[in-house]
């Protein structure tokens, strides 16, 4: 088991990563402005869009798929805290990848 201080910096941590990435997730499903995200310089605005509200649903959905990696990364660390490290490195990385490559192809599916 490890020490405990360590554990709790990891789960305030992860927690913290995790409950902000599935409550910014919630937010942007249910907003009536397009989600924050910026492409190529630009804040997207309701013009650029055939459907909004699919578009806001497919970001918010693609945040809270994200938000699992810090939730599970947490409860890991109770048995496994060295695979835990090596889960957080590779999810939060290849999440970061996979979020700039969701972006495009969400962004693309729902542009005019």
């Amino acid at each position: 088991m490890p020490n405990r201080w360590a554990l709790l910096i990891w789960l305030v941590a992860l927690g913290t990563c995790g409950l902000f990435f599935l409550l910014q997730g919630y937010r942007w499903g249910h907003s009536d402005e397009p989600a924050g995200l910026w492409k190529k310089g630009q804040t997207p605005r309701k013009s650029d869009f055939t459907d909004m509200k699919a578009y806001n649903k497919a970001m918010g959905r693609m945040l809270k798929l994200y938000s699992i990696v810090f939730f599970v990364t947490g409860a890991l660390f109770f048995w496994q805290p060295i695979v835990a490290g090596v889960f957080a490195f590779v999810g939060t990385l290849g999440g970061l990848v996979g979020l700039v490559f969701a972006y495009s192809k969400i962004f693309d599916k729902y542009k005019k």
